[in-house]
């Protein structure tokens, strides 16, 4: 495997194998070793959908993983008023901070969504709100016309992730002295 990392040159963190937590429960799958060495190699690892199959914390101390992805159910709560709202969101996020993982929210499709996640420190984001799903050749297009800022406040990031940033406030140009 490491001649094939060489041999494309696929330099270290460009690579993320995003995969659902059900593939790391198959026993006798060798995920592990697989997990560790493509780590080792400068992989990445994104556990997809976190929370919402077989989950279990353990995996986030016996796998090499980089990034949590919040499962679009959990985002559809936040920005909403009820007694729970984005609970497990917030949840996700702080867990992720507290393992010191990448957090990634998926299914974001309202601005109040975005903006709540943003307070909370989840960095980077997908969904609706920034573009609907895309072949390449329709992303050059799109990407000319709105240059690499997609909605405004967050900046466009790999693939169909969105940074998540506050607008930053126009500056006044400061007075010339004569």
């Amino acid at each position: 495997m490491a001649d094939l990392f060489r041999q494309h040159d696929i330099p270290r963190g460009a690579l993320v194998l995003e995969l659902t937590e059900s593939v790391l429960v198959r026993d006798g799958s060798g995920a592990p070793e697989r997990l560790n060495e493509l780590h080792a190699l400068g992989a990445q690892i994104a556990i997809d959908d976190f929370g919402i199959g077989y989950s279990s914390l353990s995996y986030l101390q016996d796998f090499p993983i980089d990034i949590l992805k919040i499962d679009k159910s959990f985002v559809d709560h936040l920005g909403v008023d009820s007694a729970h709202g984005g609970a497990l969101a917030h949840a996700v996020v702080s867990l992720a901070h507290s393992l010191r993982l990448e957090v990634v929210a998926e299914g974001i499709e309202r601005v109040e969504q975005r903006d709540e996640l943003w307070s909370l420190g989840c960095g980077l984001g997908q969904g609706y709100l920034y573009a609907r799903p895309m072949t390449a050749k329709d992303l050059g297009p799109l990407l000319a016309v709105r240059g690499p800022l997609g909605p405004p406040g967050p900046r466009a990031a790999r693939g169909n992730l969105a940074r998540l940033r506050k607008p930053v406030p126009a500056q006044t140009p400061a007075a010339e002295s004569v």
